[in-house]
């Protein structure tokens, strides 16, 4: 019983991480196509 609690609090805890990752890597995407925009912008004026 207590190996089974267990393994779905890891369960739930895995998911809930790669849930993060997901949101981490959309807003790292979106920093970076932010940032490079900005630094074109600045070399092209």
């Amino acid at each position: 019983m207590f190996f089974a609690e267990l393994a779905k609090v890891f369960n739930d805890g895995f998911c809930l991480v790669k849930m993060w990752r997901k949101q981490l890597n959309l807003i790292n995407y979106k920093v970076n196509v932010f940032t490079k925009g900005s630094l074109v912008n600045v070399l092209n004026s």
